[in-house]
């Protein structure tokens, strides 16, 4: 797979990542950030036995990857946010059930 193929493909997949984010999809984002990750290696790797030619410019990598960072970070808070208010309404639904309880007992 060419340098450009491979930029092309980690874009892809990031995309991809974080539109199943988006629909709560966390094991297969997990899934193919795991392929993205041996993607990325294989582009550092390829790029550092084909720097004579340099299809791409360094500063192109590290925009890339400053990209996929900022990508990352967006999804994260995302994430981030989805587990307060998950943590929020498990509280919640423990005050209640505790509420519920103890008034059962003292109908007893």
């Amino acid at each position: 797979m060419s340098l450009l193929a491979l930029i092309a493909e980690i874009r892809a997949q990031t995309e991809l990542a974080n539109s199943l984010v988006d629909s709560q999809q966390i094991e297969q984002c997990n899934e193919l950030i795991k392929k993205r990750q041996q993607l990325i290696e294989k582009l550092v790797s390829d790029y550092r036995k084909d720097s004579t030619e340099l299809l791409i410019s360094q500063e192109e990598l590290v925009n890339l990857l400053h990209w996929i960072k900022s990508q990352d970070a967006v999804s994260v808070n995302k994430l981030s946010a989805k587990k307060a208010s998950a943590k929020t309404q498990f509280i919640k639904q423990n005050r209640t059930k505790s509420a519920l309880k103890a008034y059962t007992n003292n109908q007893s």
